[in-house]
């Protein structure tokens, strides 16, 4: 366990970094904004990250780790809400479910994740999600026949997850209302049996 110490300059760093998002994108802010952003030095800074890269990156891993607990969490129960659907069927839904869980929950950072604005947390949450997702994949390919490989579906997924969460921000559809299609998207998909012989 880290010293209380530790946890809060690091909550502090995080915080600060998520609050100037809100001012400028990602590449222009330098390790000094956040510094004067969170009243830490730069010494400080440098004995718990080498870069602003480090430091974001510990965020997204923050909210991959939430994701994981609340994923098995909600797998268990939804062996008991959905038993008509089938197993990978309702691991896609609990994964989809957790993903808009952690975006809404956390809109204040999520909200900078776009290619325009901030290409290169774009990229840090696509492979995370592309890593997560090929697991679950792996994990399907073992009692099923994939007919194409689990990065191949994996990839088919998430950037079609995230094209669709794009434009439905774009077309500005509220949150239930797009992960609802979504989710009725993938399990028609799934349940077409595209993915599998």
């Amino acid at each position: 366990m880290e010293d209380l110490r530790i946890q809060k300059t690091r909550k502090s760093l995080k915080q600060a970094l998520i609050r100037l998002l809100d001012k400028k994108p990602f590449e222009k802010i330098s390790v000094t904004d956040i510094c004067k952003e969170s009243n830490i030095s730069r010494i400080t800074f440098y004995t718990h990250y080498d870069h602003k890269y480090g430091l974001v990156q510990e965020i997204f891993n923050d909210y991959a780790d939430m994701g994981r607990t609340m994923y098995r969490t909600k797998q268990a129960m939804s062996m008991n809400l959905i038993p008509s659907k089938s197993t990978d069927i309702q691991n896609f839904v609990a994964f989809i479910e957790v993903v808009f869980e952690i975006i809404i929950s956390n809109y204040h950072f999520f909200k900078h994740v776009s290619q325009e604005e901030n290409p290169y947390l774009l990229s840090i949450q696509n492979t995370i999600l592309l890593d997560t997702v090929e697991a679950l994949a792996k994990k399907q390919e073992k009692s099923s026949r994939l007919k194409y490989s689990a990065r191949q579906i994996t990839g088919f997924l998430i950037y079609g997850l995230v094209g669709f969460i794009s434009e439905s921000k774009k077309e500005e559809l509220s949150y239930q209302q797009y992960k609802d299609d979504i989710e009725r998207l993938v399990i028609d998909l799934l349940e077409k049996s595209i993915f599998y012989e």
